[in-house]
Order: structure tokens, then C-alpha cells, then sequence
């Protein structure tokens, strides 16, 4: 066990630490429990390198194209906080989602799934908003795409999808697509 302490190496290119799980089936290779964390950070991978070479802060990577049931990262927050917050310094893209498919078939894709047990009509099934700071500077909602179930019987699930923009200070429906 290591307490209060760093593990330094001098080795340029060559791994810090190593974690060989290879033979663990159902357990988890790495564990880190922090019950009492108030503040600060379960993990923090920070870099001060002024290189402007290409390279990832964190890497993952599912090794086997025949482990199809792989989710490489799953993210749970069961507070109400933002699961995911990215902030970024400039106007380069905050996210970039990639598919490397040469078939037909559409990817990448973008999944907002709710997994309601009691689906009912006029249930909004997510929001993608669009925020800005006005002249005071406040925290704006300026326009939002909804979707929403108009009718959730099987076999005739009907839906919509609605863009929102702001006029005058205000947010009102200006543009709906629907089956019914």
C-alpha cells in the first residue's frame, strides 16, 4: 500500500504504473473509493506539457471486435448534477464524435434515450438547448430542439420534434414536425 506518498519514475518513455488485470473475469481491474470526497477529485489526470504534438489524456480502448455487449465508458450520477461538463478555453470543437464505418448504414449516431417505466403522451423525451449569456450577464436559454411521445401505444407510437427560439425575450415554439 502506498499513503501519502508519489511514485516517481524517471523513464521518459516507458509507463508509470502499470495495472496487469488479465486473468479478473468479474471483479474490477481498479478500484478507487472516496466516500468521504467533499471538494476535491476521485481522479485527476492533469499534463503541463507545452507539446503541441497530438496525444490523449485519457485513452480507452475495447481491444476485441467479438465483445459486442462492451460499453467502453458509462458515466452514473444518481445526484442532480451535470453527469458530463466540458469546458473548453476556445472555438475549437468541445466534442467530436467519430465512426470509422464504410458501410452504408448511418453512423455516427447520437442517442437520447428516456427510459421511462410509465411512458405517457406529451412526455418530453429530451432537450438539446442552446445557452447564452445576455447583456447582464445572464445565463440565457436562446432556442432548444424538444422531442416529445404524442402517442405511446405500440404499434402507433406517434412523435414530434419542435425547434424553440427566443423573440423579444421570449422562447415559443416556432417550427414542429409530427406524425399525427
Amino acid at each position: 500500500m502506498i499513503s501519502n506518498q508519489y511514485i516517481v519514475t524517471g523513464e521518459t518513455t516507458t509507463d508509470g504504473i502499470n495495472v496487469l488485470a488479465d486473468a479478473v473475469t468479474t471483479a474490477d481491474a481498479m478500484d478507487i473509493s472516496a466516500d468521504g470526497l467533499t471538494t476535491g477529485s476521485a481522479l485527476r489526470v492533469v499534463s503541463g506539457s507545452t507539446s503541441t504534438d497530438t496525444r490523449d489524456m485519457v485513452y480507452l480502448h475495447n481491444d476485441s471486435t467479438a465483445s459486442t455487449g462492451t460499453t467502453v465508458l458509462h458515466v452514473q450520477n444518481d445526484s442532480t448534477g451535470a453527469c458530463i461538463h466540458v469546458v473548453t478555453g476556445g472555438i475549437e470543437d468541445a466534442v467530436v464524435i467519430e465512426s470509422g464505418d464504410a458501410g452504408a448504414q448511418g453512423a455516427p449516431d447520437v442517442v437520447l434515450y428516456r427510459n421511462s417505466a410509465s411512458p405517457e403522451a406529451n412526455d418530453i423525451l429530451g432537450n438539446i438547448y442552446f445557452k447564452g449569456e445576455d447583456a447582464a450577464g445572464n445565463a440565457d436559454v436562446y432556442a432548444y430542439m424538444e422531442g416529445k411521445i404524442l402517442d405511446k401505444t405500440a404499434g402507433g407510437e406517434d412523435g414530434e420534434v419542435s425547434l424553440w427560439a427566443m423573440s423579444a425575450g421570449t422562447v415559443g415554439k416556432r417550427l414542429s414536425a409530427n406524425s399525427a
